[in-house]
């Protein structure tokens, strides 16, 4: 079952440190991050 992120306020933060401290991040991680959240709508819709 999906669950959404924001039940995990801890990963929730961990996220956000991360997209503010590290250099670079979003420019990795939003490409990826798209492709599996269209893999997960797809499975679950």
């Amino acid at each position: 079952a999906y669950h959404p992120i924001a039940d995990y306020p801890n990963v929730v933060r961990w996220l956000k440190t991360c997209e503010e401290e590290l250099p670079g991040y979003e420019k990795v991680n939003t490409p990826g991050n798209n492709i599996l959240a269209g893999a997960l709508k797809k499975l679950t819709s």
